[in-house]
């Protein structure tokens, strides 16, 4: 990530100087003079690490476009997206996504291994923004976040399984994708199949808490 992408990003969200030099680690004078590196002057990891949260936050917030190039350079990591790495490891790879009826049960237990993380739960809690605007991309789209919506909510599923929710949700704002998202509408396609399996695993095994609605279906990708 380069001292002018990051600049940039923070003049696109309004945010304050003082604020944003809090939020990084620094003092404003050091902001300041960032202002005045050379444009393709690279920020030293240290301090992309720093901004990485603050870029997430506005990313959540809407005050920055998920699919900002330059946000993207925040979240960059050099040997590797250490997020892809987890999903790989806990068996969410492009192949069981191409499979969700056959691989739905290893994809359910790595969603809960994902969601175990408190700092991912926390992160999905403040993340309300985003989540909404997902809503309102289809009806489908509404009625699987709806659902993960009511079973954190709910008393009725015990706490272990809401970690398949929070992996789900989880999933879906972080900016690192088997595909990326920066290819419209497709880029799109595994989340919607994540949110279908995470979905219809709590339709099956809870069926009382949807109602009316607890009809399952497959977790196909459909029509995101």
């Amino acid at each position: 990530m380069r001292y002018r992408q990051l600049t940039r990003l923070l003049d696109q969200a309004k945010l304050s100087p003082e604020k944003a030099a809090r939020e990084l680690g620094i003092s404003g004078m050091t902001l300041r003079r960032w202002r005045g590196k050379p444009s393709d002057a690279k920020l030293p990891e240290l301090y992309r690490r720093a901004a990485e949260p603050l870029v997430r936050r506005l990313v959540a917030d809407g005050l920055v476009h998920p699919e900002d190039p330059d946000a993207a350079a925040a979240f960059a990591r050099s040997g590797g997206d250490p997020f892809q790495k987890t999903l790989l490891s806990v068996g969410i790879t492009p192949e069981a996504l191409e499979q969700p009826d056959a691989k739905s049960g290893t994809v359910v237990m790595g969603l809960a291994r994902i969601g175990a993380d408190e700092n991912r739960q926390a992160q999905v809690r403040s993340s309300q923004r985003m989540l909404e605007r997902f809503r309102k991309m289809s009806a489908e789209w509404k009625r699987r976040l709806d659902d993960l919506a009511l079973v954190l909510r709910s008393e009725a599923v015990p706490t272990l399984d809401k970690l398949v929710a929070f992996g789900a949700l989880f999933y879906l704002i972080a900016p690192f994708d088997l595909i990326p998202d920066a290819i419209p509408l497709f880029g799109y396609v595994d989340d919607f199949i994540i949110l279908g399996i995470a979905a219809l695993y709590f339709r099956t095994r809870y069926p009382k808490l949807f109602g009316a609605r607890a009809a399952p279906g497959k977790p196909s990708a459909g029509s995101p």
